[in-house]
């Protein structure tokens, strides 16, 4: 008989190795295309998974139930050429903008893993609760190492890293298979990954993706020519951070994912030699105050710094949430004038709505600047989470303003401009300030450009100030008249300027301003924080998955669905309901601890290491089930749904609490919620077995893997419509009809 442990051990790397591939593709993606192209993606890779799953159960219908039929040192060798050719075509962007290819590239590696995966089940099945927890752990431990390399080494180190683990992944398979020249061969090309990554390899990471060829740099009428370079790079796991030297001698171009654009300036500590910045938006509301104490949130490349110096602040604190924009900024000292490092500075890496929740300091000025980029013009941003401009955001910012103090927006056009007012209008009827009043705390500027205002409503970087006492009819004279002074255009300014294209006096209230904007501009919350998401119902991207899924499930499982007896369509049932449920979860949690703990990347990491780590010991303990107890999926909902109460009344008053005491709440509430969710799974698996189907196993894992997208969409999709805790229900939901599969299964 076959040594199991290199089947283990192969779990746990090929594991590791999908959950890193995943990951690094929505690194990959959103760099390449914008992030709702990414989403999609992503999505249609994990289908691949499922795909896999059928394909094994077609080749051993075919053959009689024989495992020799499936060659996994042949799979393995097509899954390593797969990656090869993948990640080759994506370092050179063969199809520049053309998102459906890469969607259909991207399927084929997961679908091989898929297969590889299936197979080792039906082989292992009499120990799948131990495979399951081999697989958990695998893609936890790998997730960490792809995290904590991509950080210290950049993007091909960790694709090389990624590319080992297959070539070792074959020697297993060899070892298995006593083929003495494939182990031989696998391990010279370990060797030679390990060797390739020690070299310097920052040219080749620079050129990855080709930048300044991508059709979004273009937006920005910048074209790879030989004036334009590339003069740095640094890929983390929170963005590929790229500046670029456009040859104007007084600034360069900060790209964050190729996509979002910030400014650094020439800055020779000289303010006349950046006189010029106060004739933009930004610096108007600065006129307001004197020497002003400034907080600024985002940064990027210095330009807000740069307004506040202008304005004669002498105290100003900047957090930016990419510490790849910081380290830009100061690898240019001498030409920004090392801006981060000014006496009159503190600077601070990391959320700015936590650091808000946290600091108990007042400010005269709390200044935003929104995504300066086409990416929210093309509904790029429209899956994302923005925490800091919703409106329990706003509220808390007017709490750590100074009497006089004031909150500045500067925005990118009229949609974004118009949710801040809502939202912010929202505030102050939270606070008893009724609509009339509330409107003369705003006022609102933009750039003079008539050529782009052929709509009649379009407004270009419009800056949008909010203060704490309303405008008295001299500062609304005096702003107008400096408005004027420097050729801006005002938008509203409450006792001096209203115009047709934003007639706030004219409306009741938030209704009637979101019924005149052409787009969704209705408040952002905690729950539902999707701020450039302006598109009313489902979104086209999911919209899109949805359909794939569909047809998935009628092209390639409704015919075996047919054949199925009843306790096989129960487990088919049983396994679509854990997937979605799993998934749905997941996706809540991430997103609602990004809010929690302050960083996508934190978050990410820590909510799925908890939950597949508890996930993993739930499978070990699952194994001491003779069966599965009725009431099991409804104590798992109970749980799901008393969490989803807790994250919504209790956690929101925890944001101001230290990391370490936040961290121990979310890891007290995961552990016992993953160590249920971690028994379904192998459980279900061993009770295949126990029909003595064996080809039944790679299509349940099929059938989960085409649910897992399921969830995972809805999830996105009821978070934009409703809320995201609404898709924790989902979740609640999914889990409890398991009730009606298990009666028929175990009872």
């Amino acid at each position: 008989m076959e040594a199991r442990l290199p089947f283990f051990m192969a779990t746990f790397m090929l594991s590791g190795f999908l959950f890193s591939l995943e990951f690094l593709f929505t690194r990959i993606f959103s760099f390449l295309v914008w992030y709702h192209f990414a989403f999609i993606i992503i999505s249609t890779a994990i289908l691949g998974l499922g795909l896999g799953g059928l394909w094994v159960q077609k080749r051993l219908a075919d053959n009689q139930d024989k495992l020799n039929s499936i060659s996994l040192i042949r799979l393995q060798w097509v899954l390593l050429l797969a990656y090869g050719a993948i990640i080759l075509l994506l370092y050179i962007n063969l199809f520049n903008f053309f998102p459906m290819v890469y969607m259909l590239l991207s399927i084929i590696p997961f679908a091989v893993g898929g297969a590889i995966m299936s197979t080792i089940y039906v082989r292992m099945s009499h120990y799948a609760h131990a495979l399951y927890f081999t697989d958990l752990i695998g893609a936890i431990t790998f997730g960490l190492l792809t995290f904590l390399i991509l950080d210290k080494n950049g993007m091909i180190v960790t694709l090389l890293f990624l590319l080992m683990t297959l070539f070792i992944i074959q020697m297993l398979f060899s070892y298995a298979y006593k083929n003495i020249k494939i182990f031989l061969l696998s391990a010279l090309l370990v060797a030679a990954a390990i060797s390739a990554s020690t070299l310097n390899l920052t040219s080749f990471e620079r050129r990855f993706g080709e930048l300044l060829a991508m059709n979004k740099v273009k937006l920005y009428s910048i074209e790879k020519d030989g004036k334009t370079r590339i003069e740095y790079t640094k890929w983390d796991s929170f963005s590929r951070t790229d500046v670029v030297d456009t040859g104007d001698e007084k600034s360069k171009i900060i790209f964050i994912d190729g996509g979002a654009a910030s400014e650094m300036y020439r800055f020779d500590g000289n303010l006349e030699s950046i006189s010029w910045l106060r004739s933009t938006p930004g610096f108007l509301p600065f006129t307001l105050q004197k020497k002003p104490k400034t907080l600024v949130i985002g940064p990027g490349g210095g330009k807000d710094i740069l307004l506040a110096l202008l304005a004669g602040s002498e105290d100003i604190t900047a957090v930016e949430i990419n510490k790849s924009s910081i380290q830009a900024v100061k690898a240019f000292a001498p030409f920004t004038g090392d801006i981060y490092n000014l006496p009159q500075v503190k600077t601070y890496a990391g959320d700015g709505r936590n650091f808000i929740e946290q600091k108990k300091e007042k400010y005269d000025t709390i200044f935003l600047s929104l995504v300066m980029t086409e990416a929210a013009g093309s509904g790029g941003l429209a899956l994302t989470e923005n925490y800091i401009y919703t409106k329990e955001a706003i509220l808390k910012y007017f709490e750590r303003l100074t009497e006089e103090g004031q909150l500045v927006f500067t925005a990118h056009d009229e949609r974004d401009m118009t949710r801040i007012v809502t939202t912010a209008l929202a505030v102050f009827d939270s606070l008893g300030i009724p609509y009339r009043d509330a409107i003369k705390h705003i006022g609102i500027v933009s750039m003079r450009f008539e050529d782009h205002d052929s709509d009649g409503k379009h407004f270009h970087y419009p800056a949008i100030v909010i203060r704490k006492k309303p405008f008295t009819p001299e500062q609304g004279a005096q702003y107008l008249k400096t408005a004027l002074k420097y050729t801006l255009e005002p938008v509203f300014i409450p006792w001096s300027y209203e115009g047709d294209k934003f007639p706030l006096t004219e409306f009741t209230g938030i209704g009637d301003i979101v019924k005149f904007s052409s787009v969704d501009t209705r408040p952002t919350t905690d729950d539902r924080p999707f701020f450039y998401d302006f598109s009313y119902g489902v979104p086209n991207s999911a919209k899109a998955v949805l359909l794939l899924v569909i047809y998935v499930l009628l092209v390639y499982f409704a015919p075996h669905y047919k054949k199925m007896d009843k306790k096989e369509r129960s487990l088919a049932y049983y396994f679509f309901l854990i997937g979605i449920g799993f998934m749905a979860l997941e996706i809540s949690l991430v997103q609602k601890n990004i809010l929690l703990l302050g960083h996508p990347s934190t978050a990410f990491l820590t909510t799925v290491s908890i939950l597949i780590t508890a996930c993993s010991l739930g499978s070990l303990a699952s194994k001491k089930f003779k069966s599965l107890r009725k009431d099991l999926p409804l104590v798992l909902a109970g749980g799901i749904v008393m969490m989803a109460i807790l994250y919504r009344a209790v956690f929101p008053g925890f944001l101001g609490k230290s990391f370490y005491f936040k961290l121990s709440i979310v890891t007290l509430i995961l552990i016992p919620i993953g160590f249920l969710m971690g028994v379904f799974f192998p459980a279900g698996i061993e009770k295949v077995r126990q029909l003595g189907k064996p080809s039944l196993i790679p299509l349940m894992w099929g059938i989960n893997g085409v649910a897992s997208l399921l969830g995972s969409t809805l999830a996105i999709v009821i978070a934009g419509l409703f809320g995201f805790t609404y898709s924790m229900l989902l979740s609640a939901a999914a889990y409890s009809l398991l009730i009606f599969s298990i009666r028929d299964m175990w009872m």
